[in-house]
């Protein structure tokens, strides 16, 4: 399945600042560390499963989750909640538990991309989940 995320925020209501739609799986293996992060803060755990547009629990059979949020004020200033999960995405050794067993393969256990407001402001961490992608097109 092909998951497109486009921005549609734009314009729309009384929204006021920077806005930006953001998609994020994590995989089984990487749930420790994701979970670690999300304890730093007392609501970021609640911001992932509850506070979303869309989650997909069991994200390709595996165990995995997929959140997707809409039109968010993505950035640190304010939102402890979107520090915690930007945290992870950026440095997500950090948060590793002592057992794992390689560092290096936290990268492929999880995906994240941002799109925001502005055409050229796309964000990617992550290598796994090559299906989750920033696709461009022209629509009218």
């Amino acid at each position: 399945m092909v998951l497109e995320v486009r921005e549609e925020t734009k314009g729309k209501g009384n929204k006021m600042g920077y806005r930006s739609d953001v998609v994020l799986a994590v995989g089984k293996e990487a749930m420790p560390a994701f979970m670690t992060a999300l304890s730093r803060h007392p609501s970021a755990a609640s911001f992932v499963f509850k506070e979303h547009d869309e989650m997909w629990k069991d994200y390709q059979g595996d165990g995995n989750i997929l959140v997707r949020w809409s039109g968010i004020k993505w950035y640190g200033d304010g939102y402890p909640e979107v520090q915690a999960v930007q945290a992870f995405v950026d440095d997500p050794e950090q948060f590793l538990p002592e057992d794992f067993d390689d560092a290096a393969d936290i990268h492929d256990c999880y995906k994240f991309v941002r799109i925001g407001d502005e055409t050229d402001d796309i964000e990617q961490h992550g290598g796994g989940f090559w299906d989750i992608y920033v696709s461009r097109s022209i629509e009218f």
